[in-house]
């Protein structure tokens, strides 16, 4: 969260969107450029969307989404009329129109790992899965549920979640619904 915040305060365009290429306190330059297209790497201004994006759905913090969301309605005539050269903005672009579900399994490790090795075998794209076997203080509320004897699982779109799910199969059910 704290390189995210730096990265808004320093390289945002806030009135236009997207990310410029330097920072606002670097040296006096002709143009602060901001990069689109993706070339040999993926483009800063589409990692950066795409981030932005994961981390709100993490932390539940809007401004991240917000930001994302400013970036992508600044080069989306971009993406309309040439799709293939930024590849990392219509990936960001498909992540907005359709966010990934949130998967939380807590519990002990030797189980947790078990459930992820099973869920493993399963193609699952829209869901970004965590783990966490001890507990951690701090975390924000869409990650900070309790450890127990037994693994629970937690499905959550968006700041909706399921009730907690403690039987794999049931999981797995409640994954492909």
């Amino acid at each position: 969260m704290q390189l995210a915040d730096a990265m808004l305060t320093r390289f945002e365009d806030p009135q236009h969107g997207g990310f410029f290429f330097t920072s606002h306190d670097h040296e006096a330059l002709i143009q602060r450029s901001k990069v689109a297209q993706d070339n040999a790497s993926p483009s800063g201004n589409g990692m950066a969307a795409q981030t932005l994006q994961r981390l709100s759905l993490l932390t539940g913090e809007t401004k991240y989404s917000a930001a994302a969301e400013r970036c992508l309605k600044l080069y989306l005539p971009a993406l309309e009329q040439a799709g293939s050269y930024h590849s990392s903005l219509c990936t960001a672009l498909a992540e907005h129109l359709h966010p990934a579900s949130l998967l939380v399994l807590c519990g002990p490790a030797g189980e947790v790992a078990n459930w992820q090795a099973a869920l493993r075998s399963s193609y699952l794209p829209e869901v970004m899965l965590l783990a966490l076997t001890e507990k951690i203080t701090g975390l924000p509320g869409a990650l900070n549920k309790p450890v127990t004897e037994t693994t629970t699982a937690w499905l959550c779109q968006g700041a909706q979640c399921l009730p907690p799910i403690t039987a794999l199969e049931e999981l797995r059910s409640a994954l492909q619904a």
